[in-house]
């Protein structure tokens, strides 16, 4: 009996060979992505069209199979409208998938601000990423609302669900993945119009020359709500969102009161929020407390004294 390496010769051919694989996988460099341009300018209405590429991290071709992709963007600012092939290397696919546990991809193209891209190779024709770059494919935006601050286009390496990869053209599922790149949008203006970005609680944007102001705060010193585009108080006695215990409150609650005194119908008539003391009924009772509060705070709150608190919602303390 005698083993493999009894036979020195095959012995050694063996080590050597192991020697190469091991040598060939370290010096195995890695892919990089890019998005080219990195940064641009352009007005409300226009294109942004970012390029993606695929780039060898040395002097030489590197082959990919697969490419997946996370990425993200403003969808306040940029709209994406799709992806376009034109002199793209030619690919098996290349596209927003919809099916997998990335929880990605709401639409095709995604609009909500983050998303998937994938590409794969045609079988048994690995994609040469060079020195000088791989173009895979181009995404297309549209500017719509001047910015503040450049726009970002990033991508991630995860969303904690699925990460981005480059797998190796010639080892199965070897990941060479490597830097990976981000891009800028600046957004001009010629409107006041072309700044608004949809929102209440930022304050009113402007244009000054091209370029985008913020607004100023549309609530200093107060909560606001974004949903019903209002300035809100701390205070359950502040009936209105006026930020003023005042006669407009009374009359709320007073509708309340004597419409449903004692009476379970309260709740069906948006009365809940005049129950101050958790109760069940609106009654005398609330009326005290309110005209307390009004009494106390002679039209202006003092969130400390009167912490927030909408009655039986069983995770508040009420007064």
């Amino acid at each position: 009996m005698y083993s493999m390496c009894d036979r020195g010769t095959v012995c050694r051919l063996g080590m050597w060979l192991l020697l190469a694989t091991f040598t060939t996988l370290s010096a195995h460099g890695n892919i990089d992505l890019e998005w080219r341009p990195t940064a641009q300018t352009v007005a409300v209405g226009d294109s942004v069209d970012l390029a993606l590429y695929a780039v060898s991290d040395s002097d030489e071709d590197q082959l990919l199979s697969v490419v997946e992709v996370i990425f993200t963007w403003d969808a306040t600012y940029l709209e994406l409208l799709g992806l376009d092939q034109d002199g793209a290397v030619d690919l098996a696919s290349s596209g927003f998938p919809t099916s997998g546990d990335c929880d990605l991809n709401e639409l095709v193209p995604p609009e909500d601000g983050d998303g998937l891209y994938q590409a794969w190779a045609n079988f048994g024709e690995p994609v040469p990423a060079t020195p000088e770059g791989t173009l895979l494919t181009t995404f297309q935006f549209e500017a719509l609302v001047g910015t503040i601050e450049p726009s970002g286009v990033l991508m991630l390496s995860s969303n904690g669900a699925c990460r981005t990869v480059v797998v190796d053209g010639v080892i199965p599922g070897w990941d060479v993945t490597g830097a990976l790149g981000s891009a800028t949008a600046t957004i001009t203006c010629t409107t006041n119009g072309d700044c608004d970005d949809g929102l209440f609680c930022n304050g009113e944007e402007t244009c000054d020359g091209d370029s985008c102001v913020a607004g100023t705060d549309p609530c200093p010193g107060q909560p606001c709500d974004e949903i019903g585009d209002v300035c809100t108080c701390p205070n359950i006695y502040d009936l209105d969102g006026s930020c003023f215990i005042d006669s407009t409150d009374l009359g709320l609650f007073a509708a309340c009161w004597l419409l449903f005194e004692g009476d379970e119908g309260w709740t069906e008539n948006g009365c809940d929020d005049k129950d101050f003391d958790c109760s069940g009924i609106v009654d005398s009772t609330d009326l005290g407390l309110f005209a307390g509060a009004w009494l106390k705070s002679y039209d202006e709150i003092d969130p400390a004294a009167y912490p927030e608190c909408r009655a039986c919602e069983g995770e508040v303390t009420c007064p």
